[in-house]
Formats: structure tokens, sequence, C-alpha cells
């Protein structure tokens, strides 16, 4: 699948405020994490390549609203777990929704969502019963 912004946005509502030109270095990144021969079924790999590139984009769009703020871009951070604003603390648990061993995956939930299908897709079929 040859993916464009579009195809993206089309799947994604929510990323179609980014400018296409962020999408554009993010497009051919599927085709390194896809393997024919393991994501046999197209539809499944095309759904996997969306969240693939969304993942990638949504990272790359934290990183311009950073530097917009003056920040630095491409800091590497995980999971706030507090958070205190005068008289006002917020505490979360980071582990809740993070997959052991996914990694740069779990930074954003488009990644989770494709790091769960990769671990259901690469385990094969199973039943139940």
């Amino acid at each position: 699948m040859s993916l464009t912004a579009s195809d993206v946005k089309d799947r994604f509502p929510e990323l179609a405020t980014i400018d296409d030109a962020v999408f554009t270095p993010w497009l051919n990144m599927p085709a390194l994490h896809l393997s024919e021969c393991i994501w046999e079924d197209e539809t499944a790999r095309n759904e996997a390549a969306l969240f693939i590139v969304a993942h990638y984009v949504t990272l790359s769009a934290k990183n311009l609203l950073t530097s917009a703020a003056g920040g630095i871009a491409g800091l590497s951070s995980g999971v706030a777990s507090s958070k205190k604003v005068d008289k006002v603390a917020k505490s979360i648990d980071p582990n809740i929704g993070i997959i052991a061993g996914s990694g740069h995956w779990a930074l954003t939930q488009y990644g989770t969502i494709f790091y769960q299908m990769a671990m259901i897709w690469g385990a094969g079929g199973f039943q139940l019963i």
C-alpha cells in the first residue's frame, strides 16, 4: 500500500489539522516494519501501516509544538506520573495502558495499538475453547 497523508487523516480524523508535510517523512516507514511474508493479509497490513504512520506523525507533531513553545524538540519522555501546580496535584499510574517491552510504541495510543496488532499477528492463529 502506498500511503498518503489523506489516507492517514481519513482513518484518523483527529490528525486532520496536522500539515501534510509532517506526514511525508513517515509515509514509507511501514515498509520497514511490515514484512509481506508475516503480514500476508493485505487488509491487516494496510491497517497496521496506518497505525505506524499515525504513531510517528504524533511524535513529530509533539516535537513541533514543543519547539514552537521554546522547548527542545526530540527529547524522549515517558508517561508523566505526577504533576503539581500550586495546591493542586495529579498522579497517574504510568503502567496502565503500557505493554511491557513495547518500547517507543508505548509513547502514543497509535503505537500501542500497532504493537498489540504485531504481537497478535506474530503469534499466529489460535483458538480458545
